[in-house]
Formats: structure tokens, sequence, C-alpha cells
């Protein structure tokens, strides 16, 4: 659900980005191997992965934007990039056992009655009401919808085109590398693939 939000963006665009998916895993098996192996806390470990993950996703915005580049070729790029680091750094599965990660896919919210929210689940919700509030109130949200209806038009309107291409491939590949550090604290476990 967080990797789709992100993706959304792109889609609202006019864009596509199609390394959503090996980005995911391969920021898995990156925390579950900087955790596991390079014994780092998993503090950091997230705050070096999801700048990576807006890294990789402002460099195809950059080349899309600056180079007139199709987005499909270049995003497929990067899906190949990081399906390559992702199995080259570990083809198998790698379990995380730190408690900070056991700690976070524990956590749950009592709704009542036996009923709980667990922390993923609240952090996709918090991650969809700020991308509604991003798309309806603000500048940014505006010029991505005017983008997609018609790019030439936004562009003659005044509206910071290239800006907000690179910003919506940037938010695409934060939200898929923050879906991937959920999906492996959920499981407890790296995979590449």
């Amino acid at each position: 659900g967080i990797v789709a939000i992100g993706l959304t963006f792109v889609i609202l665009s006019g864009g596509i980005d199609l390394s959503v998916g090996a980005v995911v895993g391969c920021v898995g098996i990156a925390a579950a191997t900087l955790i596991t192996k390079a014994e780092l806390h998993p503090s950091a470990v997230i705050l070096l992965l999801l700048a990576g993950g807006t890294l990789l996703g402002t460099l195809h915005g950059v080349a899309i934007q600056k180079f007139g580049l199709p987005p499909f070729l270049v995003t497929l790029a990067g899906l190949f990039l990081c399906r390559g680091i992702g199995l080259w750094i570990s083809s198998e599965s790698i379990q995380i056992a730190h408690p900070f990660v056991r700690s976070l896919r524990d956590l749950r919210i009592p709704l009542g009655d036996g009923v709980h929210l667990p922390f993923q689940a609240c952090l996709f919700l918090l991650v969809l009401f700020a991308a509604m509030y991003v798309a309806k109130f603000t500048r940014f949200g505006r010029t991505v919808y005017a983008i997609g209806g018609n790019e030439a038009s936004a562009n003659l309107m005044g509206l910071s085109v290239p800006l907000t291409k690179v910003g919506v491939y940037a938010l695409s590949g934060f939200c898929a590398a923050l879906g991937g550090l959920v999906y492996s604290a959920y499981t407890s476990a790296g995979n590449a693939i």
C-alpha cells in the first residue's frame, strides 16, 4: 500500500515507475544485511536506506526530465540495477533478530474488544492521509494533476514542471524504500526477490 501511494503520484503526472518492486527487495535485503552482518542499529539503517531510495528516485526524475529519456526505459534500468544489487548482496533470505525490529513488528494499538491495529497499518494510514493532503491542498499536488492533464499547458501556466517531475519520482523512490523497510520489519527478514 505504501509503495502504491508513491506510485500514484507518478501515474497522476503521466509517468510510470517500474523499479518499485525491485527497490522493495533491494532495501529489504540491504536492511537485513546491515542490521545482522554489519551490526548497525536499525534506526541508522532506516535513515540510510530511505535516503538511498529517495536518491534513486531523484536520479530517475533527473534522467527523465533533463535528458528527455522515456520513463519506461529509465525505470526499467533502475529495476535491473536494484534487482542486481539485491541479488549481489544475497540470493538467500536473511533473518533479522534485532530487538528493535521485533518490537516494531509486535507494536499494536488497541482499539477495544480485543481488536488491535498493527504498526504497519498505522504507518500506512499515516502515509495515506499525508498523501491525500499533499495531493489536494498543496501546490505540488495541484501541479502533479496539471502535468498529468497536459504538460504543455502546465508549462504555459508557469508551473514548475521540471522540479515537480523530479519530485514525483523522488517521492516514489522514498515510498518504495519505506515499503521495503516495513515489509522486512513485518517478516523479520530480508529477501531480494
